[in-house]
């Protein structure tokens, strides 16, 4: 099964539960106008120049369907207030809404870059008295051409100590390889793919 999205997986890391970093939700309507700031926080975001409004949020697993087309996300967003459902009936259950999904760190929000930044695009949406729930896929057709990402065995990609390698303990350095991710007790979080051959693949 391949994995979207590395945001879900970092909401389900409850180890990052009382962390400095949050995660962030845009909602890019399809009137070209209006968009929405959403913050899986306790209490406001100042960032980018925007208040990013605290709101329950949820990121279920990716699945990889097996006629090996895109994988899909499902994202929930709290609907007990109903303080989205007047946007939700307006434009269509949110179909075709652009999403941007961020973590940033909170106690660094004077820069504007963030520490994971993924796009999708609604293909579906529901609701019920607690939760809007939408399907999201990516925000490009398949058919588009995207530039090439080397996918390596025995090779973590990931910025040492950032919010989704994860590491939070005293050791200073790591060589990005899986055995120093051992040897940091961060396995679960390694970014190589040792399923791979040792020679690596683009996609």
């Amino acid at each position: 099964m391949n994995t979207l999205s590395d945001i879900a997986k970092f909401e389900k890391n409850k180890q990052f539960a009382d962390s400095a970093y949050v995660i962030l939700m845009q909602m890019n309507l399809t009137d070209g106008k209006t968009v929405i700031h959403l913050a899986y926080n306790t209490e406001n975001v100042q960032w980018r120049g925007e208040t990013w409004q605290p709101f329950p949020l949820s990121l279920g697993d990716s699945v990889q369907e097996t006629d090996g087309s895109i994988p899909n996300l499902e994202i929930k967003v709290s609907n007990v207030t109903k303080a989205l459902m007047g946007y939700f009936e307006k434009f269509g259950g949110f179909n075709g809404t652009i999403i941007n999904l961020y973590i940033v760190n909170t106690e660094n929000l004077s820069s504007k870059i963030p520490e994971i930044e993924e796009k999708y695009k609604v293909l579906k949406g529901n609701a019920d008295e607690n939760w809007i729930k939408l399907t999201v896929g990516p925000a490009y057709s398949p058919d588009r051409k995207m530039p090439q990402r080397r996918y390596l065995k025995n090779a973590c990609q990931r910025c040492y100590k950032s919010a989704i390698c994860g590491y939070r303990g005293a050791m200073t350095t790591c060589d990005h390889t899986l055995a120093d991710c051992r040897r940091h007790g961060n396995k679960a979080n390694f970014g190589g793919y040792p399923g791979i051959d040792q020679g690596g693949v683009y996609k």
